[in-house]
């Protein structure tokens, strides 16, 4: 049998280029495209860099534009705006998470395109003559970075992959690259970055405002992503359990809606929600406590088996489902916030070892329970 190891690299990329003499300019001949982190939500068309990585894509004519999904979301890649419809050079149809769609442009010009299932989301192509940009001398790019460097960035990532290693015995393995880009700032849209962001597949956006409330891993859910999640799925679906993935979407729909209402409640104050709303940002806060929280220090918490991240996920989600399923049949948001049972699934995590994965189902029937017991219905042993 093979002894299969792995090789991890750490390669630390700063906000900077530092001395790479320029050998080659700009190579047009191929461009990615990634939704940016959130677009799927209204607001990212407000903002600098847009809805799309890069927000502006040149290309030569008989090139390749690669429209990478690398959202949580399906959208689709069509060409024209939302507000005079499809213009016929190219339609993706619907693009799932984790794939993608190539197209060839055949002639000079600007093709504007969107997202048909998130109209705010509008990007453009400029197609130019092949050699257009080649020059004696190096041409200035922004901010005065290289412009070569998403070129140079490129060939750095692409040295990730499989690989058979020397000596013996045979050994295969892999070779896996974490690039740590710091931007001053922490402007996302600077050069190094926004090109990084083209070449990786997986993202960790590291949030200095959690990190100064106390929030560990202080990793942003909200800009963070993997395009591996097809894979990841059927991973949990083979070894876990099957629904795996819909409890996921579900939860990162509750943290993705509460971020849209966080903007409400701070200019109206969170009087202004409806009872169905408020529980949305009680489920979240407690999904940022009871799960994605994590206290290193902790000798329960310090590790978490994928059996037992599955249970607490399955019962925060069951949580937002009875409660929601609680109000509409006469519950007061007062009597679920009040339920002995919120403050259990908060420390969960700390007080349940994974070898006591009974006490989590039992904690889903105490949760039943307590949910009948507050919409009057009379529970029978």
């Amino acid at each position: 049998m093979k002894t299969i190891s792995s090789l991890f690299v750490l390669f630390a990329i700063v906000a900077g280029l530092v001395a790479i003499t320029p050998a080659a300019f700009a190579d047009h001949s191929e461009v990615t495209i990634t939704p940016a982190p959130g677009s799927g939500a209204p607001g990212c068309e407000e903002t600098a860099e847009g809805c799309y990585i890069p927000k502006e894509a040149t290309v030569d004519v008989g090139g390749k534009v690669i429209f990478s999904n690398t959202d949580t979301a399906a959208h689709t890649f069509t060409s024209g705006g939302a507000s005079d419809g499809p213009s016929g050079v190219f339609d993706s149809g619907l693009v799932m998470a984790g794939s993608s769609y190539e197209w060839t442009p055949t002639a000079v010009g600007e093709v504007p395109y969107f997202c048909m299932v998130h109209p705010w989301m509008a990007g453009l192509i400029v197609v130019q003559e092949a050699g257009a940009d080649d020059t004696d001398e190096e041409m200035p790019a922004e901010e005065g970075y290289p412009s070569y460097l998403a070129s140079r960035l490129a060939e750095f990532y692409e040295r990730a992959g499989r690989v058979r290693a020397v000596g013996s015995p045979d050994r295969d393995g892999s070779v896996t690259l974490v690039g740590a880009v710091s931007p001053s700032g922490g402007d996302f849209t600077e050069p190094v970055t926004t090109h990084t962001m083209r070449f990786i597949k997986t993202f960790w956006a590291l949030d200095a405002k959690l990190a100064y409330s106390r929030h560990y891993p202080s990793i942003n859910w909200m800009n963070s992503y993997s395009g591996y999640l097809g894979d990841i799925a059927k991973w949990w679906g083979e070894n876990i359990n099957s629904d795996w993935l819909s409890l996921r979407s579900e939860a990162y729909g509750v943290l993705q809606r509460e971020d849209t209402l966080k903007e409400i409640v701070r200019l109206l104050g969170p009087e202004a929600l409806p009872d169905e709303e408020k529980i949305i940002l009680e489920v979240a806060r407690m999904l940022k406590i009871g799960l994605l929280q994590q206290n290193s220090f902790d000798d329960v918490d310090t590790y978490c088996s994928p059996q037992k991240q599955y249970k607490l996920l399955k019962l925060l989600v069951e949580f937002y489902r009875r409660g929601q399923q609680a109000l509409k049949e006469g519950a007061s948001l007062a009597d679920i916030r009040a339920m002995p049972i919120v403050s259990t699934l908060l420390k969960a995590r700390m007080d349940i070892k994974d070898n006591e994965m009974p006490k989590l189902d039992q904690l889903d029937i105490d949760m039943k329970e307590q949910f009948k017991s507050i919409i009057g219905v009379k529970v029978s042993s």
